[in-house]
């Protein structure tokens, strides 16, 4: 699996940044048991997406922290992916063919954790709001609403944390 994705898609060889999205990573997800053993990885790729892989590897691509404004909204994300891979079954990217209900699960579960490890979570509605505009069929735009909507509902544990957009755009070499 991962190497037909990274024969496709390359991994970042920007030793900086993927120092900076494990760290942002593992901070997120440290809450959980074993979260310390999650690596992250960064593709070349220019079109947005994230995904968990077997052995506790989440992916995410250049063009997915293209979408992102702050280290809360790459926090989220992050985290949404450590939670699917602790899903059932759940290893699948980000945008294929999975259940709006269950993504909207996951990017609950994101923020969740994200917001634990102090961000402000809220800005990730922006991230899928972008997803959605960038999306090619109507079941994904239709599938990116819903999550939208079930977004905006997430408990006030949103707020009140920090989004760290400058050190985002300093790291990320944006």
């Amino acid at each position: 699996m991962a190497a037909s994705l990274f024969a496709r898609d390359p991994l970042t060889p920007d030793g900086r940044l993927l120092r900076y999205v494990n760290l942002v990573g593992r901070t997120a997800a440290e809450t959980l048991p074993g979260a310390i053993r999650y690596r992250f990885a960064v593709t070349q790729s220019d079109v947005p997406y994230s995904l968990s892989l077997p052995g506790k590897f989440v992916v995410l691509s250049r063009g997915m922290l293209f979408v992102m404004s702050s280290e809360a909204d790459l926090a989220v994300t992050l985290s949404r992916e450590v939670c699917r891979e602790r899903q059932p079954g759940g290893l699948r990217e980000s945008g294929g063919e999975t259940d709006p209900a269950l993504e909207s699960g996951l990017d609950a579960c994101g923020a969740r954790l994200a917001s634990q490890a102090g961000y402000d979570v809220s800005g990730y509605l922006h991230v899928l709001e972008s997803l959605r505009e960038r999306a090619v069929s109507a079941r994904d735009v239709a599938d990116l609403q819903r999550r939208i909507e079930a977004y905006k509902t997430i408990p006030d544990f949103s707020r009140g944390g920090k989004t760290l957009a400058d050190r985002f755009r300093s790291s990320a070499i944006l």
